[in-house]
């Protein structure tokens, strides 16, 4: 995630957007909040970031309800599939994360959930 001195307006409109998102889905059970691909009210496409965001989040989420830090690749895929990544898009959102500390890679095409 990128760190600077300055908060611009949209750094602030994004931090509402994933807290909208993040109480949505704790309020509503995990079939209502799959599809986050829309982006919000304003129905535009979410942003990498917001969509790497959100993609820990659900990882986290899962390593809370499992026990686990430390996942297949099949079940990050399956995650990924929850805020919209596949293919192309998921490899290079979990290339970023573990690029940003949030996981690291372990043998055999597993990933640890670190930060």
């Amino acid at each position: 995630l990128e760190l600077r001195e300055t908060v611009l307006p949209q750094d602030a409109e994004d931090v509402i957007e994933i807290m909208k998102h993040s109480l949505d889905c704790v309020a509503e059970d995990t079939h209502a909040c799959l599809d986050l691909r829309s982006g919000g009210p304003g129905g535009g496409r979410m942003s990498k970031s917001k969509r790497a965001l959100l993609f820990v989040e659900t990882i986290r989420k899962h390593s809370a309800s499992s026990g686990e830090t430390v996942f297949e690749h099949a079940v990050i895929q399956g995650l990924g599939e929850k805020v919209g990544l596949t293919g192309a898009d998921l490899s290079e959102c979990v290339d970023y994360l573990n690029f940003q500390g949030y996981l690291l890679r372990k043998p055999n095409r597993c990933w640890e959930l670190y930060k």
